[in-house]
């Protein structure tokens, strides 16, 4: 039932009048990018998913289950991006303070990103939101019955393929016959970067860590310690 799963309007339904300010006109122009805490999974602690969609194709461009929602999980994210599509020209989030963070924004100027936050209490101007929503209904049912760290990342990678390649109702009305996410994105691709470019953007956000006054470097739910 494609009006359950979101990827069609149901009948009846009244058209938003809501004006979307990040409403791209081409792949690439806009991605946006948001956290999303995963509920009702059995594995005791937990879990959150990360991802970064194209606005215009709809397509999610990157996306990862993670056991924290700190910086180094985002950009991770947002580098497997871009490493594989290219930068866009903007890049749009909430206000979270991981995508605000100085290591963050010393990315998206070495790569020519221009940052754009949705307004305040208004979620609906986010296009990830519409795709979580299609992920509630899509995805939980199965995330909840993983049995493992593993079955979730499985579960989260099959839906992930599923959502690209099914079609979207946003592509209903386009003439060249491009319906499901990744149809549209096609094989265009953002502003490329060599991988000695990219190294350079996420280098200090990726590999230096802050010691504690003991002298340990932190990671995840470990203290580490090198002499």
């Amino acid at each position: 039932n494609r009006e359950l799963y979101g990827l069609e309007k149901p009948k009846g339904t009244v058209k938003a009048k809501k004006e979307m300010p990040f409403l791209a006109a081409r792949r690439h122009q806009y991605w946006t990018c948001d956290v999303r805490y995963l509920k009702g999974h059995k594995l005791g602690h937990r879990a959150y998913v990360i991802s970064v969609l194209d606005n215009h194709s709809r397509a999610v461009l990157s996306s990862a289950v993670t056991r924290t929602q700190d910086l180094a999980s985002y950009l991770s994210v947002l580098y497997a991006a871009v490493e594989r599509y290219g930068s866009p020209e903007a890049l749009v989030t909430d206000g979270g303070g991981v995508f605000r963070a100085r290591q963050a924004r010393v990315v998206y100027e070495a790569l020519g990103i221009a940052k754009h936050e949705i307004e305040r209490g208004r979620p609906w101007q986010s296009y990830i939101e519409t795709h979580f929503n299609i992920q509630r209904r899509m995805a939980d049912w199965h995330f909840a019955k993983a049995g493992s760290w593993a079955d979730l990342v499985d579960a989260h990678e099959r839906f992930v393929e599923d959502y690209n390649a099914q079609e979207h109702w946003a592509h209903r009305e386009r003439e060249d016959g491009r319906r499901s996410p990744a149809e549209v994105l096609g094989f265009v691709s953002g502003v490329r970067h060599g991988e000695e470019e990219l190294a350079r953007a996420f280098f200090s956000a990726r590999f230096v860590r802050v010691l504690d006054s003991l002298g340990y470097a932190r990671f995840r739910n470990w203290r580490l310690y090198g002499a």
